[in-house]
């Protein structure tokens, strides 16, 4: 009988100690979403611009745009949060195809028919990974 108590306090110090170490050093959902919005909006405004000069300068907006995903890469690698990072993967993802994208397209304006489809795609999926960021930093 002592036995079966001692098993059970150490499992029931385990959990509290499993618990505690998930509040203690990990991202919360407001910081997560404080650093998302603090230098997304400064990576956006750079996204804003290249996609802007993507109909006079295709191939200087692809570069832009190249460099804007390493931004959001980056910034992807700051966020931990278990509910906010798998969200904002989605959207960093989905930029990045269409980075690449624009890039094809830019080396190769005769495959810009062809990659309409998987550029909607792309836009689509940051749109609604942006609604669901939106929807979780509310």
């Amino acid at each position: 009988m002592r036995t079966a108590r001692k098993g059970a306090l150490f499992i029931t110090a385990i959990a509290i100690a499993v618990g505690l170490t998930g509040c203690a050093g990990g991202q919360s959902v407001a910081d997560a979403c404080k650093l998302i919005n603090d230098k997304g909006q400064e990576i956006s405004t750079e996204a804003q611009t290249a996609m802007t000069e993507a109909a006079s300068d295709p191939k200087a907006a692809a570069e832009a745009l190249a460099g804007v995903n390493e931004e959001f890469q980056k910034l992807a690698e700051k966020v931990t949060n278990t509910e906010v990072k798998p969200v904002f993967d989605k959207f960093t993802d989905a930029y990045s195809d269409l980075a690449t994208l624009m890039k094809d397209v830019a080396e190769d304006p005769s495959s810009a028919a062809k990659a309409t489809e998987k550029l909607t795609a792309s836009s689509t999926a940051i749109q609604e990974s942006g609604l669901k960021l939106q929807e979780l930093c509310s």
